[in-house]
C-alpha cells in the first residue's frame, strides 16, 4: 500500500504542479512589478500548493489506510500515510514553484525598471 500512496502522490503533485507553475509565473510577475503585496502573491502562490495536496492525501488515506492492516481505522493512521504523501508532494512541488516565482518576480522587476528607465 506504500507503493500505492506514492503513486498517489505524484500525480497528485502532477496536476497541482500546472497551477503552481501558472501561478508562480503569474504572481511572481505582478510581485516584481509592484502591483500586489507580498503576503498576497504568496499566499495565491503556495497556499494552495499546500493545503489542495493535503486535503485530497487525507480523503485517500482515510479510504485506503484500513485496507493496510487488520481493518482498524485510526486518525493516526490516517494522518500518517497523508504525512508521507504530503512529503512526496512537497519535495517536488516546493522547489518548482519557488524557481518559477523567483523566475518571474526577477523578469518582472526588469520589466519595472526599464519601463522606469533604470535600465
Amino acid at each position: 500500500m506504500g507503493i500505492f500512496f506514492g503513486y498517489v502522490a505524484l500525480v497528485v503533485s502532477g496536476l497541482t504542479a500546472v497551477y503552481a507553475v501558472i501561478a508562480g509565473i503569474v504572481m511572481g510577475h505582478r510581485l516584481g512589478k509592484k502591483e500586489v503585496p507580498l503576503k498576497s502573491a504568496f499566499s495565491v502562490t503556495f497556499l494552495p500548493v499546500l493545503l489542495v495536496p493535503m486535503v485530497i492525501f487525507l480523503i485517500v488515506a482515510a479510504f485506503h489506510v484500513g485496507e493496510m492492516g487488520q481493518g482498524v481505522v485510526t486518525f493516526s493512521g490516517i494522518l500518517g500515510a497523508a504525512l508521507f504523501m504530503e512529503r512526496i508532494s512537497m519535495s517536488l512541488l516546493v522547489p518548482v514553484t519557488s524557481v518559477f516565482f523567483g523566475l518571474s518576480l526577477f523578469l518582472g522587476r526588469r520589466a519595472l525598471d526599464k519601463a522606469q528607465g533604470r535600465l
